[in-house]
């Protein structure tokens, strides 16, 4: 869940989060559009990040004392760091110093910081056991069984199908025009995908995010896969909320992770018009979501108007245009300031 800090308190964290993530050296230009874009738009306070002074791990857990947004802030601070090319070498340790002082557990510190040293497979490793995968795949073993997850890792491997599984997403073209799971159909024959199940497909664990796609109207490119991450971070729960967006820089900001159904990326924020600042409005329209989107029960929903079902959780208008995979999400346009 996100955390919008008081209004006397908006510019203390934009100093927390840009000291944290960058020292006294100059932001880039996509962390300080998204920094400053989270401030107008989010917390609708603006705040110049290239302006603000300095402030020390002390002064910081001495001004912010709400628990959530103290770990949000350093949640922030890593984030940040992650669309920094080249990462900053002293930028971990300089966060844990910041998250030690404000009693902030964030387990993604310990990943970035191998990320940052080049331990590909510690990062991995790191990721892994701390990451919302964990709990998709144990509420689908406790929902199948195991043997479906292993059909399904044959199906990735072209080796085997899940054919109750495949069979499912199936009846989803035979839903009504305009709902959730008919928009979710449309998406796979849009992209050309096998849907889940078939050979070649990604697991169901992974195919819950493509319920969201679709929900928040970003496309899976590369700059779509970091929006509508961004989007899932802002309604999950707090212990796994980083991590689902952690994965997603990683895949298509640092190019550190590597799947095997599409190709990882570097600097993705910085070669798209207005980046951080796209980053920050999925933020927004995270925020503002009124469910987790990524854990919620997808199938419950799937037969109802998906415009329904977008106003009922307030997933409302995009301030800055872009392509929509589903029935249009309408741009609002928001002036700076």
């Amino acid at each position: 869940m996100f955390h919008v800090p008081p209004p006397e308190l908006v510019e203390v964290c934009v100093r927390g989060v840009r000291t944290g993530a960058a020292g006294t050296a100059p932001l880039t230009e996509v962390q300080a559009s998204a920094v400053g874009a989270m401030a107008a738009h989010v917390f609708h306070h603006p705040v110049d990040p290239a302006a603000v002074a300095p402030i020390s791990p002390a002064e910081l857990a001495d001004r912010v004392a709400d628990p959530p947004l103290r770990h949000q802030l350093v949640a922030g601070m890593l984030g940040l760091t992650l669309v920094a090319h080249p990462p900053d070498p002293d930028g971990p340790d300089r966060i844990a110093g910041y998250a030690d002082a404000l009693g902030v557990d964030e387990p993604m510190l310990a990943a970035t910081r191998d990320h940052v040293a080049g331990h590909r497979r510690w990062m991995l490793f790191d990721f892994a056991r701390h990451s919302m995968f964990r709990e998709l795949m144990s509420r689908e073993r406790s929902e199948r069984g195991l043997a479906p997850l292993v059909r399904q890792a044959g199906a990735l491997k072209g080796l085997s199908e899940d054919r109750d599984l495949a069979d499912r997403f199936r009846r989803l073209a035979h839903h009504p025009d305009g709902s959730w799971g008919r928009a979710l159909w449309d998406f796979y024959e849009a992209q050309g995908w096998p849907l889940p199940g078939e050979r070649g497909a990604a697991p169901q664990a992974t195919s819950e995010h493509d319920w969201v796609h679709v929900l928040s109207g970003y496309p899976p490119t590369p700059l779509g896969e970091i929006q509508v991450t961004a989007f899932m971070a802002a309604n999950a729960r707090d212990e796994v909320a980083f991590s689902i967006l952690f994965f997603a820089l990683g895949i298509y900001e640092t190019g550190a992770i590597h799947i095997p159904l599409g190709p990882s990326h570097e600097g993705t924020l910085s070669t798209v018009p207005d980046g951080g600042a796209q980053l920050a409005d999925a933020l927004r329209r995270g925020a503002a979501c009124r469910a987790d989107s990524l854990l919620m029960d997808h199938w419950a929903q799937a037969e109802r108007p998906l415009a329904e079902v977008r106003a009922e959780l307030d997933v409302g208008p995009k301030h800055l245009d872009g392509p929509d995979p589903a029935p249009a999400v309408p741009t609002e346009v928001v002036l700076d300031g």
